[in-house]
């Protein structure tokens, strides 16, 4: 059977008694939390855990790691999801993020790594013959790596420990204590990709470079992506002011200020209208069956405005037909936020889902005309 079969034609829901017939009450419950919409198109296979129905390989990653079937459990990649949720909050060159992910991970093809897939090799470091050649071993305890961090000034040699991620904490503590604006915030994050370009080079390309020239390389690096990158983008970057001023709809339209919240035991929303020279008009009222059709809504929630107006689909409100929508920060929409919350707490005490007003209430007077005329 197609899903078509199980929806009213005439209603545009879902029919009840043919799912009784074909599914499992467990079934018939989860079927009934979908959403249906007048305007949806032909049948076509979605991805059901991202709200735009599309996959991502982060939705994609977070379900294989969180639905299994019993017996087929995914081993989670070692690391502190901590650390790695801080490395994508870098503004760093993304080659060095996926780097410091790989390093959290463990995703580093170390002599130890390989000797543990497999491949016998002498898992002694080649750099000082001392010790096994780990992560941690590679990026902070080899006396190449120790020397670069003492001529950097920034960890001294007695803070770094045998634990890969207490020493990656220490360096993000490092940099939260440095102003934003400070040009070596990503330093370390440098020495760290030369550590390990070094190993390589010496490796693969027999070059044993001095830890201050490897030092001198990663300030030079670090130093061009702050100028070249992080001071272009500050520059360019205009500063958005927001304004607790509520701005008048184009001549001749009504503007509808709307707010709206989802609870466990009820959903609620209001409605403000008002004219070109802010005049108010109505609220908690029927914008259509009153004639109206220049209207120009405006909310505080970014998410609905754009799914609006750029047609675009969602998880529970489906398809959504085009209209004019614009998204505006809470301090514009602080009376509609008000009147919501009372309408709320009247229907309450009042045992009513609905309250129609025509006349401004006095609390609600500051709200409407103090935001437009200051």
């Amino acid at each position: 059977m197609r899903v078509e079969e199980f929806i009213d034609k005439d209603t545009y829901s879902w029919n009840v008694p043919m799912l009784e017939r074909h599914l499992q009450p467990g079934d018939i419950e989860q079927v009934l939390k979908i959403k249906l919409s007048r305007f949806a198109n032909e049948d076509r296979l979605v991805w059901p855990f991202t709200k735009d129905m599309r996959y991502t390989v982060k939705s994609g990653y977070w379900t294989v790691t969180h639905f299994y079937q019993e017996g087929e459990a995914i081993v989670r990649p070692e690391g502190s999801l901590i650390i790695k949720r801080n490395i994508w909050k870098l503004n760093i060159l993304p080659k060095i993020k996926h780097f410091l992910w790989r390093v959290v991970s463990g995703a580093l093809p170390t002599y130890i790594k390989l000797c543990t897939r497999g491949i016998n090799i002498d898992p002694t470091c080649q750099s000082c013959c001392q010790n096994d050649e780990t992560i941690n071993h590679i990026l902070f305890m080899c006396p190449h790596a120790m020397a670069m961090w003492r001529c950097s000034s920034i960890l001294p040699s007695h803070v770094l420990t045998l634990n890969l991620e207490d020493n990656l904490q220490g360096l993000f503590g490092f940099m939260e204590s440095l102003p934003e604006n400070e040009s070596k915030r990503q330093l370390v994050f440098w020495i760290l990709w030369l550590s390990w370009k070094s190993r390589n080079e010496f490796i693969f390309e027999k070059r044993n470079l001095h830890p201050i020239e490897n030092l001198r390389r990663a300030i030079d690096a670090n130093t061009e992506w702050y100028r070249n990158v992080v001071l272009h983008n500050s520059g360019s970057r205009q500063q958005v002011v927001k304004s607790s001023k509520w701005e008048p709809p184009p001549k001749g339209w009504i503007k509808c200020n709307f707010d709206y919240s989802s609870g466990d035991t009820m959903d609620g929303g209001g409605w403000i209208l008002r004219d070109d020279s802010g005049k108010f008009l109505a609220r908690k009222c029927s914008i259509w069956i009153r004639g109206l059709r220049r209207v120009w809504f405006e909310g505080d929630n970014q998410e609905l405005c754009t799914i609006i107006n750029q047609v675009k689909e969602h998880m529970e409100l489906g398809n959504v037909p085009s209209h004019s929508f614009d998204f505006v920060n809470r301090e514009n929409n602080q009376g509609t936020s008000t009147l919501f919350y009372d309408v709320a707490k009247n229907a309450i005490h009042q045992s009513t889902s609905t309250l129609f007003y025509h006349l401004t209430s006095v609390w609600l007077i500051n709200f409407l005309y103090y935001s437009f005329t200051v």
